[in-house]
């Protein structure tokens, strides 16, 4: 036969160790197959609940969190910082400003719709 080292495996070997497969895996084929076709069955169950768009959790549905309408003194803030974004000439500033005087932590993220149209988003975490 040819040797190891020439990248070929001699037919001897691959008979002994198909002999050596046949005499250890023989007596469970049974389970084998019946374990991998449990296996392929729970796959089949499983995989298609992950193929679902991504849900966000909506807190506002639970009962008191969340109020119909700003209360306190938020509703004098908020008109205050609509005029002075509109008084501005820069929304993105002015509105980090007031994001940061509310106390929140403004993120800012600019790109562009693939029908090209440039656009910005402003969130807070």
């Amino acid at each position: 036969g040819t040797s190891w080292r020439s990248g070929t495996v001699p037919l001897e070997a691959m008979a002994l160790a198909a002999s050596f497969l046949a005499k250890r895996v023989g007596p469970h084929i049974r389970l084998l197959t019946s374990a991998a076709y449990v296996a392929a069955f729970i796959c089949i169950c499983i995989f298609p609940s992950f193929d679902r768009r991504t849900e966000v959790e909506e807190h506002g549905l639970i009962a008191g969190y969340a109020a119909s309408a700003f209360t306190g003194d938020w509703p004098s803030r908020l008109r205050q910082v609509v005029r002075q974004i509109e008084t501005g000439t820069e929304v993105v500033p002015a509105l980090q400003k007031a994001l940061t005087d509310s106390g929140l932590v403004a993120h800012h993220m600019n790109f562009t719709t693939p029908g090209g149209l440039r656009s910005s988003l402003t969130y807070t975490v």
